[in-house]
């Protein structure tokens, strides 16, 4: 059996791998969708009563659908982050003069992506209520691994610093894309 934090430094280091052959550009719009996939969870969690009550009760019902739910969500946003756009692949295409350049900060980009992305969804297997019970998986045993958890982008990326990553996302993208 591997444990949990090594798949997570594999699929981390992956991501990277993708982010370099990808570019910075098509990264930052990857960047860009997870923060977007959390802010729609959350608005719709916390702000949308409808949405709000029934979410509420199915987390307390059956946390494996909740946590299927999540994730099918979350996942499909950030696919549509991967399927991007021309205006990446116009951008892309002037910063493909310095390769170097673009598949380094392609990398770095991808190596955040890689974090936001499998992070999330170890924070979703994480929660009180699932505690791990999806795909066999067991709770992390090393400390190493239990010292990450609080680390994971679910717990941290909520409340204003997430309306303040949406903010900067938005006028990022306003600024160099448009």
């Amino acid at each position: 059996m591997v444990p949990l934090e090594t798949v997570f430094i594999g699929l981390v280091i992956f991501f990277g791998l993708v982010g370099m052959l990808r570019g910075w550009a098509k990264e930052l719009l990857v960047t860009f969708a997870v923060i977007l996939g959390r802010f729609i969870e959350l608005v719709f969690w916390q702000f949308v009563p409808v949405v709000n009550t029934s979410l509420k009760a199915l987390a307390d019902t059956s946390p494996r659908s909740w946590f299927y739910i999540r994730l099918g969500i979350f996942v499909l946003i950030v696919c549509f982050g991967y399927a991007t756009t021309k205006i990446s692949a116009t951008l892309g295409a002037k910063a493909r003069k310095d390769k170097l350049q673009d598949g380094l900060l392609g990398f770095f980009l991808g190596l955040l992506n890689g974090f936001l992305v499998v992070g999330m969804v170890w924070g979703f297997m994480a929660e009180p209520k699932l505690n791990y019970a999806v795909w066999n998986i067991t709770a992390p045993t090393s400390d190493f691994a239990r010292s990450l958890v609080p680390y994971l982008p679910l717990g941290w990326l909520e409340g204003e610093a997430l309306f303040v990553a949406v903010a900067l996302a938005f006028a990022f993208v306003l600024v160099v894309f448009v």
